[in-house]
């Protein structure tokens, strides 16, 4: 598939699941780069949380994994991971959204995977982080906002605690996740030679940096919030 955009040329190994990996590599395939989605036998999951077209092709599975080329690997076995490896020999960038736990042991750890392609651009995107009692927990939309507050800010804003009315954190980590790969990929591009890099994306850190900093100081002072639609 060849693409027009800034990222002509660049070969992604997409091997996220979900929303916020796929909305980061779909913005990408947007902007021109080859995307190739690797999908388990069964499909990614968002192929069933909503209603599409025909059966398998959701609405929000088709959103996230448009301008994609796709595949089916069986990771668990050893011909699925000898297609993977011959993809990542020919790949610019490597990116998933599986727990560290769950890639180490298919054995596309940053390490495995730098082994095969030195120069690749390796992105990690976690809920929470590589670290801490979280580290080998799912997340969800619903469980980042609450866990960073949002529900409370609704609250103060309306009197009733609820989460935002769209797939909010994703979304931001999935932006955030964008600019943290092309930024090293970049600077790849004027420095030939220097190596890859090992990208990590924690999308509760970024969603509570972005979405709550205006609120952070002023309710140290006061109970109220900042008007809505401020900055």
């Amino acid at each position: 598939m060849k693409g027009t955009g800034p990222l002509s040329g660049v070969r992604v190994v997409d091997l996220t699941a979900m929303v916020m990996g796929p909305y980061c590599t779909q913005i990408m395939a947007d902007m021109g780069a080859d995307v190739i989605k690797i999908e388990p036998p069964e499909g990614d999951n968002t192929r069933y949380i909503s209603v599409g077209p025909v059966p398998g092709m959701s609405g929000v599975f088709v959103n996230v994994n448009r301008g994609k080329r796709s595949v089916v690997l069986d990771l668990r076995s050893q011909a699925g991971k000898t297609a993977l490896r011959k993809l990542i020999e020919q790949a610019d960038v490597f990116i998933h959204s599986m727990r560290a736990k769950a890639i180490a042991k298919l054995g596309f750890g940053y390490e495995d995977v730098a082994a095969i392609k030195p120069a690749i651009i390796y992105t990690n995107c976690y809920g929470y982080s590589r670290r801490g009692p979280d580290k080998d927990l799912t997340a969800y939309d619903d469980t980042i906002q609450a866990e960073c507050g949002l529900p409370a800010v609704q609250r103060m804003l309306t009197g009733e605690a609820n989460y935002v009315g769209t797939i909010m954190a994703d979304k931001v980590a999935g932006m955030t996740a964008l600019y943290a790969t092309m930024m090293p990929w970049f600077r790849t591009c004027r420095r030939p030679g220097g190596g890859g890099r090992h990208v990590r994306n924690h999308g509760i850190f970024h969603v509570g940096r972005t979405c709550q900093w205006r609120h952070v100081f002023p309710t140290t002072r006061s109970r109220n919030l900042p008007p809505r639609g401020g900055t």
